[in-house]
């Protein structure tokens, strides 16, 4: 058997953040917060050194992706997912050596005929 290890691809995953924020096109809509999930994916092009050391400070700390997040939405105001969306990718955390995706999805939109919501994704080509 060989001691040479095989190359690995690692990810890191913060599944559904959940936020509330002012959003929707019409004013009305935008006056009562809405619940939003944001979903943020860190494929990392070298191992992160955490798996080695099981140190925090070694990897992508997700504590401070969801603290960015919250805090580049406080008090503000969007109409659109998509500028949502681009306003929350640039407040993300950059991991060196790492490619991004992001997913917002607004868990209830004002029709009929839509029950699951609606879904924004960016990402790193």
């Amino acid at each position: 058997m060989s001691d040479v290890q095989k190359p690995l691809k690692t990810s890191l995953s913060i599944n559904d953040i959940l936020v509330s924020v002012q959003l929707g096109v019409p004013p009305e809509e935008r006056k009562t917060p809405q619940d939003v999930l944001i979903s943020v994916e860190y494929e990392f092009l070298k191992i992160p050194d955490g798996v080695r050391t099981d140190d925090i400070s070694n990897t992508l700390d997700y504590s401070k992706v969801s603290e960015a997040i919250e805090s580049c939405i406080k008090n503000k105001s969007f109409q659109l997912l998509e500028h949502l969306s681009y306003h929350v990718w640039n407040s993300l955390p950059m991991f060196g050596g790492s490619k991004r995706s992001l997913v917002v999805k607004k868990v209830e939109v004002p029709l009929k005929n839509v029950f699951g919501g609606a879904t924004f994704h960016i990402s790193e080509m």
